[in-house]
């Protein structure tokens, strides 16, 4: 049975072909689940951290006591000579 190098290098080309177009597709497939895995992630997160703030928000504030027997400030001091 004697092949053409032009039909060899067909059927090699196929060959290979046949072995890297679904490894490709499902790599990329793969990353692609990744990447919508990460942004389902991000939107919880995202999600959370909107609640969290919200809920901080509706608390009611307490301010603390101002100080009023501390120390001075720098622009109080009085500098003695020297």
């Amino acid at each position: 049975m004697g092949m053409s190098k032009q039909m060899t290098f067909v059927l090699g080309c196929a060959l290979v072909l046949s072995a890297v177009i679904p490894g490709a597709s499902g790599y990329l497939s793969a990353r692609l689940e990744a990447v919508e895995a990460a942004e389902r992630n991000l939107r919880a997160v995202e999600a959370r951290l909107t609640a969290r703030m919200v809920r901080e928000d509706t608390r009611p504030v307490s301010f603390p006591a101002p100080c009023v027997g501390g120390p001075a400030s720098v622009a109080d001091r009085r500098h003695s000579p020297r």
